[in-house]
């Protein structure tokens, strides 16, 4: 996956496969719509395989208030959830 490969685009959802391990940086920057983020359903265990998630990967995900990180994640760079003003829950 590039980075800033969603960049301010519509999307109100995501779901990952298994084989994705990082986020990169700027991935959902600007994605003001995105609500919910989830592995794929006939993948069990898809979103705990991230182990990164990069530098502004949610920046300006204004509409997203809920996250669970992922079981396997070992970094998050500076300022991935920045602007994230509806952001009332993260879980661990």
């Amino acid at each position: 996956m590039d980075t800033g490969v969603f960049w301010h685009t519509p999307l109100t959802s995501v779901e990952w496969p298994a084989a994705v391990t990082e986020i990169p940086a700027n991935t959902f920057w600007g994605c003001h719509q995105l609500t919910t983020i989830k592995g794929i359903p006939s993948q069990p265990g898809a979103w705990d395989n991230i182990t990164k998630i990069g530098a502004n990967a949610f920046n300006e995900c204004t509409a997203l208030t809920t996250i669970k990180l992922p079981a396997e994640l070992k970094t998050i760079d500076t300022q991935a959830f920045r602007t994230c003003t509806s952001l009332a829950t993260v879980d661990y």
